[in-house]
């Protein structure tokens, strides 16, 4: 049997854009912006250091979602 892939409508989805650091670690910043990058991981701006969306969730003390993108629209919690 073949893998069923569904493709949403761009209209129906929520997605986590950024990550803000909020307790960092020895190579982190505090405030440290992780974008999404196109390989699927969460990066800081000019550095080869990336995180998963599994990891990030699973250590919400540390990381908090910064922009996501709803109904088309970017929301950015500050």
């Amino acid at each position: 049997m073949g893998a069923s892939i569904e493709k949403p409508l761009l209209k129906n989805y929520t997605a986590i854009i950024e990550f803000e650091v909020v307790i960092p670690d020895e190579f982190e910043k505090q405030g440290e912006i992780l974008t999404l990058s196109t390989h699927g991981e969460y990066c800081p701006w000019g550095s080869l250091r990336g995180y998963s969306l599994e990891e990030l969730l699973m250590n919400h003390t540390r990381y908090k979602p910064r922009r996501i993108i709803q109904n088309e629209q970017y929301i950015t919690f500050t």
